[in-house]
C-alpha cells in the first residue's frame, strides 16, 4: 500500500469514526489553491476542521511535528475559503480545529488540537 493510499483509507475511517460519534461529515478533501483540509464536520452548531495523519506506527511526536505552523495556516485558509463559500460570515461562525492520528490499531481524536493562529 502506498502512502497516498494509506492516508486516503485513513481518511475514510476517521470520517466514519466522526459520523459513529455524531458529526455531521459536510466535505472530505477540501482543496483551494491557499489550503486544504481533509474534513469538514458539524458537531451542533460548530464547525469542524479536522486533520487526518495515518501512520504505520502511531507517533504523537511525528503528529506535532507535522502540524507545524505552516500547516495549521493552510487548513485555516481553507477554513475561511470554506465558510466564505457557502455564505457563513468568518466572525459569527463557530469553529473548532480537531486532530485526527491514527495507525492501524489506534485512534487518538484531539478536539481543539490548536487556536487559530491569526
Amino acid at each position: 500500500m502506498t502512502q497516498h493510499d494509506l492516508g486516503q483509507e485513513g481518511e475514510e475511517r476517521a470520517a466514519r469514526y466522526l459520523e459513529q460519534h455524531g458529526f455531521e461529515i459536510l466535505k472530505k478533501r477540501f482543496r483551494v489553491a491557499r489550503g486544504e483540509v481533509d474534513i469538514i464536520a458539524r458537531e451542533g452548531e460548530v464547525f469542524v476542521f479536522v486533520e487526518v495523519k495515518t501512520r504505520r506506527f502511531l507517533d504523537m511526536e511525528d503528529m506535532e511535528r507535522s502540524l507545524d505552523l505552516r500547516k495549521r495556516s493552510r487548513i485555516e485558509r481553507a477554513c475561511l475559503e470554506y465558510l466564505v463559500q457557502n455564505h457563513l460570515d468568518p466572525d459569527l461562525t463557530r469553529v473548532r480545529f480537531d486532530c485526527i492520528i491514527q495507525d492501524e490499531h489506534r485512534l487518538v481524536h484531539l478536539p481543539g488540537a490548536w487556536e487559530k493562529d491569526g
